[in-house]
């Protein structure tokens, strides 16, 4: 815990980045709003990762393992899932007996517009996701966030949804009060509560633009996910799950899917079920766009549409909100936070369960950092 404590001192000093992919539009606002990512900042420290610690949480395995063990298991082949718009094609295991697809980018919220709710109502406001998986909204943006903002946010407190049923003071996707006991925090996002998860409650423009279409995983599927679940053999490497790598200039984590075949034409990745990269003490950031980096570490558009393709999922380092009376956003291109539906059970912590990813180690956490006014981004899954 000395780690995470050590974050939030770390994190208020990094300088931090709004990406917009490897074209000049891609993260680009509503037409009625000018674009206000300054796309230039940056920071010489790694946005309090713990730099030497070999990740190897969840898996624990590295490039030289090949976990003959599991050679055997039999692999879910593409197709039990139902196509969807705004869903990507890889399956993912999430328990022994379920699998998902998860969404084709971050989930992002604007003030323009209105949408169609789970309850019948109509809000005010826009969902979208990502038009690309690496997009992140970043710094100025996320700053801005208010009820009338017309731009883009990305970061947000936990189940703020928009429902107003979870007797919760503080729902809006707008929402940033600082005391942690105004959220949800005594449940989880599903069922007498399963409308304070963003995804079923509100209608996603680019994602079937109907409610109750989505969801977010919970903390036990994203640890099964990460680190219990059986899938291809990658580079060698049985059940090769995720690997850290910088796509189209973001670094971030690559999710390999339960069934993968690498493209051919592709670097395959080095280090997998670790986001540690040997001599590069603070793992893969933003920072490293100018660095050697090994073989598959850096990915252009087009090989990650190839990947993308054959069914890789990447999580952006999309920073997160602090949860002080200046809403600060830091830590973008360095570390990222994504909201689980699991609430932590100490409930005088105010907390609720997040996957933290880093360039040394990726774990779902609670304590710390997480609790439920704290700013985190939000991928969602097809239900």
């Amino acid at each position: 815990m000395n780690a995470i404590k050590l974050l939030l001192v770390a994190f208020l000093t990094i300088g931090t980045i709004a990406v917009t992919g490897c074209t000049e539009k891609d993260n680009e606002k509503p037409a009625q709003t000018e674009n206000n990512e300054n796309g230039g900042e940056n920071g010489g420290e790694n946005g309090g990762e713990n730099g030497g610690e070999n990740g190897g949480e969840n898996g624990g395995e590295n490039g030289g393992e090949t976990g003959e063990e599991n050679s055997t298991v039999d692999i879910p082949e593409p197709g039990s899932v139902e196509a969807f718009e705004g869903a990507l094609n890889g399956l993912f295991s999430v328990s022994a007996t379920s699998q998902v697809r998860f969404s084709q980018g971050n989930l992002q919220w604007s003030a323009a517009g209105t949408h169609e709710c789970a309850d019948g109502s109509t809000q005010n406001g826009t969902w979208r996701f990502a038009e690309h998986q690496w997009d992140t909204v970043g710094r100025v943006s996320n700053n801005k966030i208010a009820s009338n903002y017309e731009g883009w946010i990305d970061l947000f407190c936990y189940a703020t949804s928009g429902w107003s049923g979870s007797g919760a003071s503080e729902y809006m996707p707008y929402s940033i009060y600082w005391n942690r006991e105004y959220y949800l925090y005594t449940q989880d996002l599903t069922g007498e509560y399963a409308y304070a998860d963003w995804g079923v409650y509100n209608a996603i423009s680019n994602g079937g633009n109907l409610p109750n279409r989505w969801r977010t995983l919970s903390k036990d599927e994203w640890n099964y996910l990460l680190g219990e679940r059986h899938c291809s053999t990658v580079g060698g490497v049985a059940d090769a799950r995720y690997c850290s790598a910088l796509v189209c200039g973001m670094a971030g984590v690559i999710l390999f899917p339960d069934y993968y075949q690498h493209p051919a034409t592709v670097a395959t990745p080095k280090y997998f079920n670790t986001t540690y990269i040997q001599g590069m003490d603070d793992g893969i950031t933003i920072n490293a766009v100018n660095e050697e980096l090994p073989d598959g570490a850096r990915y252009d558009g087009d090989a990650w549409a190839a990947m993308e393709a054959a069914g890789a999922v990447f999580l952006p380092y999309g920073g997160c909100r602090l949860h002080d009376e200046n809403n600060r956003t830091g830590g973008v291109g360095y570390s990222g936070w994504y909201w689980t539906s699991s609430h932590f059970e100490v409930l005088e912590q105010g907390a609720a369960y997040s996957v933290w990813l880093s360039g040394s180690q990726i774990q779902v956490i609670h304590a710390g950092m997480e609790i439920t006014s704290r700013g985190c981004s939000v991928r969602l899954v097809l239900k």
